[in-house]
């Protein structure tokens, strides 16, 4: 089906969606969440990261849960520098990916490029993969948040 001249020009429902509000989606490979626009993953892995932190009393209730999704999501946590410093990570993987798609082109058959491909084919998510550097951006400001919503002195 992808060699049907036709079907390879289709446009996924969610970028036909993004045509009619006047934007350009663009798909990236399957379980390369490194690689997502923007480091849109590790902007996901910082919220998760917080929201795990907040007391189990803070997640009970509807109303209760949506305030602490919000404040989760809020710019107090995803300030204009942690997000550029996500996106900078991001850029650095989009690059090496791009070096090893060069390599492959070449034919340069390294060791370490097959190695590479093995961990590049499975799935990750920017928490469980790079936690130490999602764990690094966040503000310390959010840790007292943290302490203050768990009573901890």
């Amino acid at each position: 089906m992808a060699s049907c001249q036709d079907f390879a020009e289709e446009l996924t429902a969610l970028q036909h969606v993004g045509q009619v509000l006047g934007v350009t989606v663009h798909i990236t490979p399957k379980f390369h969440a490194e690689m997502a626009g923007e480091g849109i993953e590790y902007s996901w892995a910082v919220c998760k990261s917080v929201y795990r932190k907040m007391p189990l009393d803070s997640k009970r209730g509807k109303d209760s849960f949506k305030a602490l999704v919000n404040e989760c999501i809020s710019r107090d946590i995803l300030k204009t520098e942690v997000v550029r410093k996500l996106s900078k990570r991001a850029r650095a993987y989009i690059c090496a990916y791009y070096i090893l798609h060069q390599q492959q082109q070449q034919q340069v058959d390294l060791p370490l490029i097959d190695r590479l491909m093995k961990i590049f084919k499975t799935h990750r998510a920017a928490l469980d993969f790079d936690a130490g550097f999602v764990e690094s951006v966040i503000p310390k400001a959010i840790e007292d948040v943290v302490k203050l919503a768990m009573n901890i002195e």
